[in-house]
């Protein structure tokens, strides 16, 4: 079955109706890196949302796909950081010019589109129950 649900960033996710524990098989994120919060005076939204990452990430098998255009490199390294520090762990399973060949010429329509695409894989801490055992599924090229 498949269910989508918001997840708001510093919160856990909420549980599952259906009985099937807390967590998600998939938590997809697209481009918001870059998104700091509504004003200078509010924190910073990176360490919230690896919170909630490592929350979601909780149930066996899960992972997470962040895919981004690359716009802040220190600040996309920092939120790896983050997520690492959290035992995530991150990785890309395709490389920029394979990334590159999935768009058809003249697909993206994003102003900011100088920056090459990223597509990073995160999971759990390594180890049986965590979703990065042999059983994790796999984003292959």
């Amino acid at each position: 079955m498949l269910r989508a649900t918001p997840l708001i960033w510093g919160g856990a996710p909420p549980p599952q109706s259906d009985g099937g524990g807390g967590g998600a098989s998939l938590v997809l994120l697209a481009d918001l890196l870059y998104f700091r919060g509504s004003s200078l005076f509010e924190p910073d939204t990176l360490e919230p949302l690896a919170e909630t990452v490592r929350l979601a990430l909780a149930a066996r098998c899960s992972f997470a796909l962040c895919c981004f255009r690359v716009r802040d490199r220190r600040r996309e390294a920092h939120f790896r950081a983050l997520c690492e520090a959290r035992g995530l762990a991150v990785s890309e399973p395709l490389s920029e010019a394979r990334l590159a060949t999935m768009l058809p010429p003249g697909s993206a329509t994003d102003v900011e589109a100088t920056g090459p695409l990223r597509l990073w894989r995160i999971r759990g801490q390594a180890g049986p129950g965590t979703g990065t055992d042999d059983n994790s599924p796999r984003v292959e090229e």
